[in-house]
């Protein structure tokens, strides 16, 4: 099994993760692995994420409404809010780290 290794770190302003409810994601510290996204909000809460899981990613910028939209299967959605810049640079790095071999 490949070791898993740090790719990018950053801070998220708010989420919210849908699995049949919705459970609110307040200021968080996040970390991006070659396997995983780690969401460490400030409630002392942490949310992880398989990679593998991930089917779509999918940044949605409104006039108004910004949000980076991330499915795993058909069951299951993280909203991500923030300005389009930090959205789509989220995007991105969720983008290269599943292209990474792990």
């Amino acid at each position: 099994m490949a070791e898993e290794r740090t790719l990018y770190e950053f801070t998220i302003s708010g989420a919210n993760y849908y699995d049949g409810a919705r459970n609110t994601i307040t200021q968080s510290s996040c970390t991006l692995t070659n396997q995983r996204l780690i969401i460490r909000d400030s409630r002392g809460r942490t949310q992880q994420i398989n990679l593998r899981n991930i089917t779509s990613v999918n940044p949605r910028i409104g006039l108004v409404n910004k949000d980076l939209e991330l499915k795993m299967g058909t069951t299951s959605t993280l909203l991500i809010y923030g300005n389009k810049g930090q959205l789509l640079d989220i995007a991105r790095m969720i983008n290269e780290a599943m292209a990474t071999p792990s």
